[in-house]
């Protein structure tokens, strides 16, 4: 048995030892010794309905003079989750995003647009690049005093070399930059990075956003609760970050342990996590694991398929939100922009794409074509900004300051 293994199984007796002092896992966990990664299995399932029926201050496991911040998830799938860290908990999420290959030297100029309200990234971010020496420029997402046009702005007079944000940001950001006349090729020389976080991206969305943007994208993946699970290699791949983390694939329904190669709901077990530490935590995710990158990082590869709850299910098979996007952004920019919508029903699913000839109905059939899903699919074509309204994005208004005192001559 290898070094690594003795210490992730010692990691994991650890957390274990500690859980038994929680209220919360007390009479949950079995008497039994784990001798190995595998034995974790007879260790129960931790979901998130499960936590919410603790109130915020029932998530304090240690004395509330450790703590050192809070946060909350989106709450885009059910009510938010609380998260409280202790300042050893916060370093370890920075930790987590240093294992990307992205290297921050100390004269980057690093433009922060994840919100900074109550969610985490753009804290550990912000303190990423603190530690390697550069500056930070700390900008959150869009806001009134922060609109678009103000951030293009920032990006070219500030000479920025990292941009930090949703991928969804960054296709926004493009897309007004087009329509106000920005070149972002030409007028952002200094940037040479895309950090995205906080959504699923499936190879063809990061190609098109590589291609509109003209430097490389560099994914990270984690959820407010656990930290940052996976960071991007040199291959573009997400690895693991198994020194924090042990890392299982549970089928669907019978919730069994899958191998590499098989799409199934991902389960985290936190092992440097000090509050609330998380025993096979169902994430809400799909996902699976593979082996082989050729980056030469021997921890196994995440591919994130999105969240659980968006999937269609046709003949018994399951289709996900990634597989399905795949198949959109692979389509011409003409036929299918960078903004879409999935509804699925039971029968078929049906994709909203903005097409540059959304009248012309003999695309629709070309389109249905190209998009290979082993399900029926309908599409439905409209105009650009039909979609996503991109106009009024430029025309937000800006936030002014109160003014208490006003001198007439």
């Amino acid at each position: 048995m290898g070094e690594n293994n003795i210490s992730g199984i010692e990691s994991l007796n650890s957390v274990i030892s500690r859980m038994k002092a929680i209220p919360f896992y007390k009479r949950r966990i079995p008497a039994v010794s784990i001798n190995s990664k595998e034995d974790i299995v007879c260790m129960p399932i931790t979901l998130k309905s499960d936590l919410r029926k603790l109130s915020a201050l029932e998530m304090i496991t240690v004395s509330k003079a450790l703590l050192y911040e809070y946060h909350e998830s989106s709450g885009t799938v059910g009510e938010p989750m609380s998260t409280w860290l202790t300042e050893n908990d916060f370093n370890a999420y920075v930790n987590q995003l240093e294992e990307t290959c992205l290297e921050i030297h100390e004269d980057d100029i690093v433009l922060i647009r994840f919100p900074y309200s109550i969610s985490v990234p753009a804290h550990i971010f912000t303190e990423l690049v603190k530690r390697k020496g550069a500056c930070v420029v700390p900008v959150s997402k869009a806001t009134k005093i922060a609109p678009y046009t103000r951030v293009l702005n920032l990006l070219g007079k500030l000479e920025v070399s990292i941009l930090c944000c949703l991928p969804y940001e960054a296709f926004l950001l493009s897309d007004i930059a087009k329509k106000t006349g920005v070149d972002i090729k030409r007028e952002f020389k200094k940037l040479r990075a895309i950090c995205s976080a906080g959504e699923m991206m499936s190879e063809s969305r990061k190609r098109r956003l590589e291609e509109a943007w003209g430097v490389p994208v560099y994914e990270f993946y984690g959820t407010t609760e656990t930290g940052n699970l996976a960071a991007s290699c040199k291959m573009g791949n997400l690895h693991c970050s198994e020194k924090h983390f042990c890392f299982e694939v549970l089928d669907f329904e019978r919730r069994e342990r899958l191998g590499f190669n098989r799409k199934g709901l991902l389960h985290i077990t936190t092992l440097s996590k000090e509050n609330f530490p998380l025993l096979r935590y169902d994430v809400g995710d799909i996902a699976e694991l593979r082996e082989g990158c050729g980056c030469g990082n021997k921890s196994p590869m995440l591919c994130h398929h999105g969240r659980g709850s968006n999937k269609a299910v046709y003949k018994g098979k399951i289709i996900t939100h990634r597989e399905i996007e795949e198949q959109i952004m692979s389509l011409p920019q003409e036929l299918a922009g960078n903004f879409y919508k999935i509804i699925s029903k039971k029968e078929e699913i049906e994709i909203h794409l903005e097409a540059g000839k959304h009248e012309d109905k003999s695309i629709l059939k070309e389109i249905e074509s190209r998009i290979g899903l082993d399900i029926p699919l309908k599409v439905k074509l409209f105009p650009k900004e039909g979609i996503q309204n991109i106009s009024s994005l430029i025309e937000c208004e800006s936030y002014d300051k109160p003014s208490y005192f006003i001198t007439i001559t």
